[in-house]
């Protein structure tokens, strides 16, 4: 079963998005001339229309550089006006244009492969943006396939084109790759990198993996939220003795400041059977306000402290308990613990608040207990009027009938003692 937690590498991959691979134009306006022949005029006008772009106003680039094109350029110029028109309709969020521009820069024959290439990236970015994801895995491949020295950034997105698409088995594959050819060259992975992977894993249910690479992220990227993940995959394998150490040390280090964390290492540790850290880790959150003063959490420290063997500091937070509870359950827990400590008076008066607030699963018990603690206050008259009612109940009758009869004997010895 997944884990909520596990949710959190999610949304931060899904929160990253495309920062790292949009189309963004050369913001300097020069355009090389030393690799293509390109005349003065249409140098300058380029310039002019950079400008332009630069002081947002599109309206006006794109109108002049749709002049350009009318006169008689090269294809080398008219790319770059193509080029330039992606960027701008890139900038005004129109996806479909700019793709378009794109696509009638690939119609251009002599053109630097430099342009070609952003070109296809551009497309393949920009398909992406538009959820045609075949096409980006499609004009990526034909990438990848003309370049020399591949752009590892293009197995990138086809990976998440393929998550997109919910074929997680198939994004695994050149997310994988793309982080080996990083490391190959030397390289640090991207965060996002490993968030995708993670995000993969995930899909698949494939614990292991997602272990391994929240320990990658840790070390690259170090955050709370990448710990806190790595110790809900913990739970998830079922290494809860390592979760509880991750988790512990992120409370250590004050990163735990939610009450669903501090409560689950709470709950980490009765499991691993330190109550005792148990006890002290929830009275001070709940001294502190993070979790809250509510039935549940009292009664789960006070069981704490009574695990820890202290059942002194048991008896305050198990009170409160039975004053928030709904039925006398907390209570009838309270009369035991005072039953412990021979302490008659107070277990007298926490039965009959059990019994009155009721809905107990055993009522004949409680009133056995009641009858007893009466007793050994020498309460004999209304130790009696317990037990009879105890004896009502099945289950408790033949043990309420013993007590009845020693009752009778012990009434009946302190009724000579008081004749002599």
């Amino acid at each position: 079963m997944k884990t909520s937690n596990l949710l959190i590498s999610l949304l931060l991959f899904l929160g990253a998005g495309l920062s790292a691979t949009l189309p963004v134009y050369a913001q300097s306006g020069q355009v090389n001339r030393q690799t293509f022949s390109m005349s003065e005029m249409v140098y300058k006008a380029l310039n002019a229309v950079q400008v332009l772009i630069d002081e947002k106003n599109f309206d006006q680039a794109l109108a002049d550089l749709a002049d350009l094109r009318e006169r008689r350029i090269t294809d080398y110029e008219r790319a770059h006006t193509w080029n330039m028109e992606a960027y701008v309709h890139f900038e005004t969020n129109d996806y479909d244009a700019a793709m378009l521009a794109y696509e009638n820069l690939m119609q251009s024959e002599r053109i630097p492969d430099g342009l070609r290439q952003g070109a296809l990236k551009g497309l393949s970015q920009l398909s992406l943006l538009k959820e045609r994801y075949d096409d980006v895995i499609n004009y990526a491949q034909q990438l990848l396939d003309f370049q020399k020295v591949q752009d590892i950034e293009l197995y990138i997105l086809m990976g998440q084109a393929y998550y997109r698409q919910e074929k997680y088995r198939e994004a695994l594959v050149p997310v994988l790759d793309a982080i080996d050819l990083q490391q190959q060259a030397g390289n640090s992975i991207k965060e996002n990198w490993y968030l995708l992977l993670n995000a993969i894993y995930y899909s698949l249910e494939d614990y292991p993996g997602m272990q391994s690479t929240l320990k990658a992220l840790i070390v690259d990227h170090p955050k709370p939220a990448y710990l806190l993940n790595l110790a809900a995959v913990y739970s998830e394998q079922g290494e809860i003795t390592s979760q509880m150490a991750l988790m512990e040390s992120l409370y250590e280090s004050d990163q735990l400041d939610k009450e669903s964390q501090l409560v689950n290492l709470a709950n980490l540790f009765m499991f691993n059977k330190v109550p005792y850290k148990a006890a002290v880790l929830l009275e001070k959150a709940m001294s502190s306000g993070v979790v809250k003063p509510i039935y549940r959490n009292y009664q789960y420290l006070a069981q704490a402290w009574q695990l820890a063997g202290n059942v002194d500091r048991a008896f305050e937070p198990l009170t409160r308990a039975a004053e928030l509870a709904d039925d006398g359950t907390a209570y009838l827990r309270l009369a035991q613990l005072y039953f412990g400590k021979s302490s008659w008076k107070e277990s007298e008066a926490a039965l009959i608040q059990a019994l009155e607030k009721g809905g107990l699963n055993n009522t004949g018990n409680a009133y056995l207990l009641l009858g007893m603690a009466r007793f050994n206050q020498k309460a004999f008259a209304t130790a009696r009027v317990a037990f009879e009612n105890a004896e009502k109940d099945e289950k408790m009758s033949r043990l309420a009938g013993q007590w009845l009869s020693y009752l009778q004997t012990e009434e009946e010895k302190y009724a000579s003692l008081e004749a002599d």
